[in-house]
């Protein structure tokens, strides 16, 4: 399932950033670079928007920010792995590493949220994310997030 929504160009390792909001910036930039946005201004806003009602920064470092707006072309996830951690605020103090924004479009509802459980799912084996942590590469990365569970 997650063949269709990942890539290595949708893949920022290390991700530079050192705010909540540059990362998921850089994230969109990427998904826009790569033509699977319309608007990487509109998509924003429409993932703030949805940060407001409430944060997708969770417990062990894990960052879901998503949105389904008419701006995305394609249902697809950006990726971000941060060595050095973000203070994103998580409720158990630990850095944010793990950055996977999701943008579907408009009337993608279970796409969205097939791709939401599959990755809530797999971020919660803690093995899981110490191979994210130990990757080197883009294709290292797809290629634990690929693997059939």
């Amino acid at each position: 399932m997650l063949d269709t929504v990942l890539s290595k160009e949708f893949i920022l390792i290390p991700l530079e950033a050192d705010t909540k909001q540059a990362a998921i910036y850089k994230l969109a930039a990427r998904l826009h670079e790569n033509g699977r946005l319309n608007d990487l201004n509109a998509f924003l806003q429409a993932v703030w928007e949805r940060e407001k009602e409430y944060s997708t920064v969770l417990n062990d470092g894990i960052v879901i920010p998503h949105a389904k707006t008419n701006t995305v072309k394609q249902a697809s996830i950006a990726v971000g792995i941060s060595k050095k951690g973000i203070d994103c605020g998580a409720e158990d103090n630990n850095l944010s590493r793990f950055f996977f924004l999701l943008a579907a479009p408009d009337d993608a509802d279970a796409i969205h949220i097939r791709n939401l459980s599959k990755l809530s799912c797999l971020l919660l084996e803690e093995e899981i994310r110490e191979s994210l942590l130990r990757a080197n590469s883009a294709a290292e990365i797809l290629a634990i997030l690929k693997q059939d569970r």
